[in-house]
């Protein structure tokens, strides 16, 4: 972590009103949210 940054821990409940999600797509969203929020220097994406 830099100077100035705080460790957060996020809950995201990732679900679709009407149908079961594939895998892919919940990491897709997943993968979304971390590269809109992350600001360090290393990224740990979730696998399809």
């Amino acid at each position: 972590m830099g100077a100035g940054q705080k460790n957060v821990l996020l809950r995201l409940t990732i679900r679709h009103p009407v149908r079961t999600l594939t895998s892919s797509e919940a990491n897709g969203l997943r993968n979304r949210v971390y590269a809109i929020l992350h600001q360090g220097t290393e990224r740990e994406w979730a696998a399809d």
